[in-house]
C-alpha cells in the first residue's frame, strides 16, 4: 500500500502493479500459507493491524 499512487490505496495503477509483479512476483509466489482456526487467524490479523498502526504513529 505504501506504493499506491499518491498514497491512495483505493486507486490501482494497473501499469505500476504489473511492473511491480513483473519484478517482485517471485517473492509473492514464494510466500507460505498456513491454515489457522478462525480465532487464531483473527488474533494474528489484529496483531498485524496493531503493528501497522504503531509503526505509522512513529512516522508522525
Amino acid at each position: 500500500m505504501q506504493h499506491a499512487p499518491g498514497g491512495d490505496w483505493k486507486r490501482v495503477d494497473w501499469d505500476a502493479l504489473a511492473a511491480w509483479l513483473g519484478r517482485y512476483g517471485y517473492k509473492v509466489a514464494d510466500c507460505e500459507t498456513e491454515a489457522l482456526p478462525t480465532a487464531d487467524a483473527a488474533r494474528r490479523l489484529r496483531e498485524w493491524e496493531r503493528k501497522g498502526k504503531n509503526a505509522s504513529s512513529l512516522n508522525r
